[in-house]
């Protein structure tokens, strides 16, 4: 068994296990996970699928009506969805242009 020696004001604290800061070095700084340019690449290819994703699904709905089929099934209201998301995953890519 380990033995702990504490003083009265250093309660729970280890002899072996110092404070992480105690050498005096400062703190490691935070840096990116993947390049500026590889997240720029990536920002670019996400936006133009999604934008295809748009097109292809506003085109289906546009044939739907053209072709009258029903209005109120489950196609309509799945691709209506899917319409939603995808425009709301573009609003999102084109807001990550603007940062930079």
């Amino acid at each position: 068994m380990e033995s702990f020696t504490t003083t009265s004001g250093d309660f729970g604290k280890s002899s072996r296990h110092p404070h992480p800061n105690s050498t005096g070095l400062p703190f490691p700084t935070a840096v990116p996970a993947i390049p500026a340019t590889v997240q720029l690449g990536i920002t670019i290819a996400f936006t133009a699928l999604y934008g295809i994703l748009f097109l292809i699904v506003f085109i289906q709905l546009w044939l739907i009506l053209y072709y009258r089929y029903k209005r109120m099934s489950f196609q309509t209201v799945f691709l209506f969805l899917c319409l939603i998301w995808a425009v709301l995953r573009l609003t999102l890519f084109s807001f990550y242009f603007e940062d930079r």
